[in-house]
């Protein structure tokens, strides 16, 4: 298997799963995140980081940022619903490779 960076490139991890074995790992090619748009990524994160921010807050303040997130949330899924039937793929399946690029977008090549 050819060693890829770039998109749809994934770590494949041979061996242990620990951090102690990152050396061993290589980029992989994987169809399903590689037509998935840095806009879908950038939107799915956007989503997360204000799901975060529910963390300790009560109350109002709560409630507040818990509607941030919604309305982040209802994007993100609106985003993916259209990308879905531009696509002709199944919208579970994209939102899947959506989450699965988000996390793979937070991973350092360089590592």
């Amino acid at each position: 298997m050819k060693a890829v960076a770039g998109p749809g490139a994934r770590r494949v991890r041979h061996g242990s799963p620990s951090r102690a074995g990152a050396e061993d790992a290589v980029w992989a090619y994987d169809p399903y995140v590689a037509d998935i748009s840095d806009e879908l990524v950038k939107l799915e994160r956007s989503a997360e980081e204000e799901r975060a921010k529910l963390a300790g807050l009560t109350g109002a303040a709560y409630a507040t940022q818990r509607e941030r997130w919604r309305r982040a949330a209802d994007e993100v899924r609106a985003a993916i619903t259209r990308h879905a039937q531009a696509s002709g793929r199944d919208a579970d399946e994209v939102e899947r490779a959506v989450h699965e690029a988000a996390r793979r977008s937070d991973e350092d090549p360089a590592e």
